[in-house]
């Protein structure tokens, strides 16, 4: 949950896309009884693919394109199983930060209509896409799948130079990734359309029609494009094979009432995508690990409706949030992130806060809404004196402590402030010790309750400014409790916390 989860989220999406390919072709393949004869394979595709540029791709069409028009470093096999494509072999260091990568020597692009190219495929060609998907003005949805890269974070944002990135090349055919943090998925992300290889000369040479046009594009996979025209993209193999040679990807126009089934029955194309659920003995892949849409506006009737069940998945979702420490991830402050905007709207400053306050809770006892609420203080009072009945309180758990906190570095840089909030407590506390019907007076008709109602409450509070052996007892209670209940990771000496 974070600005980069939508793109991890459409990366998701799009990896299993692929997965569907590759079993469609797996089907198509069994009824060719491995014959060596010349084989076509067409996919309905939801529109025909726009851009090739494997470093930017997004939508499925065009991922689908670049995963066959584009080798990798590694591929999946049949059986899933991650093996060498365009490299021999790889090494991984015993820390899992260093991944080294030697290729194949001789290996060319193609070009259009499987034509001959001089451009070789070599290490540099990978340095440069991936100082591509850092590169800002690239804008590419794959960088936060590749944060682990050494320096990613900095060249990303533009306060490192993109040589610094941890992507480094050791001759022609000697490629060599550094991560700042092990990611142990790693090796399974360069199957990405952001890891194939560009050629820096070609890339250049487009002009900024990089993968928009079938002259604007370099093969480095088993695939080149044949033909490409609003008709369709059509891909055919390199070199001959007993799997498919020819690859049509084109939209469904003239069958749009039929099912995936009926389609591929009816010889009309040999996958699509079916949202029908329907029986079927064609073989296909289910879509079962994300989230497909978030909700707005839920119709009436729609447990939805309650905010208050909305903030409370929310908060569950920001207790369990774990932000990678590349710094290209920042953390979220609800489902809908921070920057999603509608007719010039900011969606979290529209939506307000997003989890409950005490006098929200307190409204959805009072609405019916909810049947337990957490309150505190004069919100509580007010709920007992409605005859609502206390389930639980932190008795025995925790200290209800208050404290002023700063950093240490705050602290040194600033003493004046600190002395002058200090003061200013001093102050107060002396005022109200010395005042105590004037200032339980104000405190009522701040938080609009009865003189009386503030008289039974104001022996609960200690307001001296002074921290004691048995403050530091009470607050070192809670941290055990935090820490017990997993609200903590660690465990805390909160002797360490107080400037002394």
């Amino acid at each position: 949950m974070m600005n980069g989860m939508r793109v991890s989220f459409l990366n998701r999406f799009l990896r299993m896309t692929a997965v569907v390919l590759a079993a469609a072709f797996a089907f198509l393949l069994a009824g060719c009884g491995g014959s060596s004869a010349s084989t076509s394979f067409t996919w309905f595709v939801d529109n025909i693919p726009a851009n090739l540029d494997p470093q930017v791709a997004t939508k499925a069409e065009d991922v689908i394109a670049c995963e066959n028009l584009y080798g990798g470093l590694v591929r999946r096999n049949a059986s899933g199983e991650l093996v060498p494509d365009l490299c021999e072999r790889w090494e991984i260091s015993s820390d899992g930060l260093t991944y080294t990568f030697y290729l194949k020597s001789g290996l060319t692009y193609t070009g259009t209509k499987g034509a001959a190219t001089d451009y070789a495929i070599t290490a540099e060609d990978f340095v440069y896409a991936f100082r591509r998907v850092f590169d800002s003005q690239t804008a590419s949805p794959y960088a936060v799948e590749f944060s682990a890269i050494q320096n990613s974070a900095a060249v990303l944002d533009g306060t490192a130079d993109p040589g610094t990135l941890g992507v480094s090349a050791i001759g022609e055919l000697t490629l060599v990734f550094r991560l700042s943090e092990r990611d142990d998925t790693f090796l399974s992300k360069l199957t990405l359309p952001g890891a194939m290889p560009c050629d820096e000369a070609f890339f250049e040479s487009t002009r900024g029609t990089y993968g928009l046009s079938s002259t604007s594009t370099l093969s480095s996979g088993s695939f080149y494009i044949y033909n490409w025209t609003a008709s369709g993209l059509f891909l055919r193999r390199s070199a001959a094979s007993p799997l498919v040679n020819n690859l049509r990807l084109v939209q469904n126009t003239s069958n749009t009432d039929k099912s995936a089934a009926q389609l591929i029955a009816d010889e009309k194309c040999s996958a699509a995508l079916d949202d029908t659920a329907e029986a079927t003995s064609l073989q296909s892949v289910e879509y079962s690990d994300t989230t497909w849409a978030l909700l707005f506006n839920a119709s009436e009737g729609s447990v939805f409706t309650v905010a208050s069940l909305r903030q409370a998945l929310a908060g569950i979702a920001l207790q369990n949030l774990s932000v990678p420490s590349s710094g290209l991830f920042t953390e979220v402050t609800g489902l809908v992130p921070d920057g999603l905007t509608v007719d010039g709207i900011d969606y979290r400053d529209a939506a307000g806060d997003l989890l409950p306050t005490i006098p929200d809770a307190k409204a959805g006892l009072d609405g019916g809404s909810v049947d337990v609420a957490l309150l505190a203080g004069a919100t509580a009072y007010n709920a007992e004196q409605q005859g609502y009945h206390l389930v639980a309180d932190g008795e025995g758990l925790i200290s209800a402590l208050i404290a002023v906190a700063t950093t240490q570095k705050f602290y040194d840089e600033h003493p004046d402030v600190i002395e002058k909030l200090n003061a200013a407590q001093d102050e107060i506390a002396s005022y109200m010790a010395d005042n105590q019907d004037a200032a339980i007076e104000t405190v009522a008709a701040a938080l609009d309750l009865d003189v009386d109602a503030v008289k039974e409450m104001y022996g609960f509070y200690d307001f001296s400014t002074e921290i004691t052996d048995a403050d530091k007892e009470g607050f070192q209670n809670t941290a055990d409790f935090m820490y017990e209940s997993g609200m903590i990771e660690n465990e805390l000496d909160v002797n360490t916390l107080f400037i002394q």
